[in-house]
C-alpha cells in the first residue's frame, strides 16, 4: 500500500481481508491512501499468524517498557527481549513476533508499522506508539498503555473470579448427582427388584435412566466426551462467547451493563489516545476500526460519531447523537468542550462506567450465589428423596 503521511509517501505492507479493511485501518490512523496492491490473494493459503495472550502483550510491553526506559533504542530492546526468549530455546508466538518485529526494523520500517504488519497488536497500541513515534515518547506512550491494560484487566478479572464461584458450584452439583445416578441407584434398583415397593412414574423414569447408563456405560462415555470436545471447540472458536453475548443483550440489566463495559473500554480508549496527541475524531476513527475487527456493535455508531466531528459538530453533541452517551456523560464532555480538560473528563466516564459494571457484578453475586446454591441443594435433593421413596413405602407396610 502507498500512502501519504507528513507529505512523504510511504510503502506498507497491511495484513487485511481485503481493500477497503486497508484503507479503513490506513485512515483511522490518520493516512491519506493513494494506492493499495494486493501481495497475496485473500482466498490464497497462508501461515497461520502468530498471536499471544492479553497477559503476554501486557508482559511483553512491561519488559519493553524497562528496556526502552533504561536507554536502549527500539531495536536494542527487541533484540535483548529476542535473545531472552533464544536462551529459553522457546519458539512460541512471542518467539515468533519479536523475531519478524526486528527484521521490519532492519528494512527500516518504524515500530509502529511493523506492530502494525503483526496481528497481536491492538490497534491502540499501534496508533499509541505511531503518536510516540512523532515525540520520541516511546516510554511515556508504553506506560500509558500499561495503564489502560491495566484498569481494563482489573475488570475483566473481577467479571471473571465473580463467575467463578457459581460454575464451581455447578459442577460439583452436575458430579454429585451424577455420582448417585451411575453408582448409588443401581444399587437401590437391585435391591428394590426382590419387593413389591410400588414406584411413582417419576421414579420409575429416574430408575430407568439410571439402569440404562449403567447397562451403556461407553455409549454414554462416548456421548459426553463428545460433547465435551463440541463445547471446547465451539468455545476456541468464539462460538460460545458469540451465544453469550447475544443472549446477554437479551436481557436488559445485562444488556445494560455489558453497554457500560464497551462504554469503559471505549473512553479508556479515546483517553489514552487523546493523550498521545491524536485529534479526538481521529481518536475515534481508530477506536471504530479496532470495535470493526472485534465485530463490536458500536462500530455503527462511532463511525457516525466520527463523520460528525469531521462535519465540525460539538464533542458532546456528536457523542450524544451516536448513542455513545447516557444523560450524565453527555454533560461531562460538554464541561470538557468548555473548560478544554477532554482528557480528564474521558478517564472521568471510564471510571463512572467501570463503577457501574463493578456495582452490578457484586449485586448480582449477593442474588445468584444463594439462588445456585439453594437450585443444586434442590436438584442433589430431589435425587436421594426420589430415590428412597420405595424405601418410604416398604416402611409403611411393615406391620407394627
Amino acid at each position: 500500500m502507498e500512502s501519504l503521511d507528513a507529505g512523504s509517501v510511504m510503502d506498507m505492507e497491511w495484513t487485511a481481508a481485503d481493500e477497503a479493511q486497508v484503507r479503513a485501518q490506513a485512515r483511522a490512523q490518520g493516512l491519506a491512501v493513494l494506492a493499495v496492491h494486493a501481495l497475496q490473494p485473500a482466498d490464497a493459503p497462508t501461515r497461520a499468524a502468530p498471536r499471544w495472550k492479553p497477559t503476554d502483550l501486557a508482559w511483553w510491553c512491561k519488559e519493553l517498557h524497562t528496556l526502552v526506559s533504561a536507554g536502549m533504542t527500539a531495536v536494542e530492546a527487541l533484540e535483548t527481549l529476542q535473545a531472552q526468549s533464544l536462551l529459553r530455546g522457546t519458539s512460541d508466538a512471542r518467539s515468533q513476533i519479536q523475531a519478524a518485529l526486528v527484521a521490519d526494523l532492519y528494512r527500516g520500517l518504524p515500530l509502529s508499522q511493523a506492530m502494525a504488519n503483526e496481528a497481536g497488536f491492538p490497534p491502540v497500541l499501534v496508533a499509541s506508539v505511531r503518536a510516540a513515534e512523532r515525540t520520541s515518547a516511546l516510554s511515556g506512550a508504553l506506560e500509558d498503555y500499561l495503564r489502560y491494560h491495566e484498569v481494563l484487566d482489573q475488570l475483566r478479572r473481577r467479571v471473571i473470579s465473580a463467575a467463578m464461584y457459581p460454575l464451581l458450584v455447578a459442577s460439583v452439583g452436575f458430579i454429585v448427582s451424577v455420582f448417585l445416578m451411575v453408582v448409588v441407584m443401581p444399587k437401590f434398583l437391585g435391591f428394590l427388584e426382590g419387593t413389591r415397593a410400588s414406584q411413582a412414574p417419576i421414579t420409575s423414569m429416574l430408575f430407568a435412566f439410571s439402569h440404562w447408563l449403567q447397562s451403556n456405560g461407553i455409549l454414554a462415555a462416548g456421548l459426553g466426551l463428545m460433547a465435551a470436545a463440541g463445547l471446547a471447540w465451539n468455545w476456541r472458536a468464539g462460538n460460545v462467547g458469540r451465544a453469550l453475548l447475544w443472549l446477554g443483550r437479551q436481557i436488559p440489566p445485562l444488556a445494560r451493563t455489558m453497554w457500560a463495559f464497551e462504554m469503559t473500554q471505549l473512553y479508556q480508549s479515546l483517553a489514552l489516545l487523546y493523550r498521545g496527541g491524536y485529534p479526538i475524531e481521529e481518536a475515534v476513527g481508530i477506536c471504530q476500526a479496532s470495535s470493526q475487527t472485534r465485530h463490536a456493535p458500536i462500530a455503527d455508531s462511532l463511525e457516525r460519531c466520527q463523520q460528525a466531528l469531521l462535519r465540525g459538530q460539538g464533542l458532546s453533541r456528536a457523542f450524544a447523537d451516536a448513542g455513545l452517551t447516557d444523560g450524565v456523560s453527555v454533560r461531562l464532555l460538554a464541561v470538557g468542550e468548555r473548560s478544554g480538560g477532554v482528557h480528564g473528563i474521558l478517564q472521568a466516564i471510564a471510571q463512572r462506567h467501570a463503577q457501574i459494571v463493578a456495582d452490578f457484578v457484586d449485586r448480582a453475586m449477593r442474588i445468584v450465589e444463594p439462588l445456585l446454591l439453594l437450585l443444586v441443594a434442590t436438584l442433589v435433593g430431589s435425587v436421594v428423596v426420589l430415590m428412597y421413596l420405595p424405601i418410604f413405602d416398604i416402611a409403611t407396610g411393615l406391620p407394627s
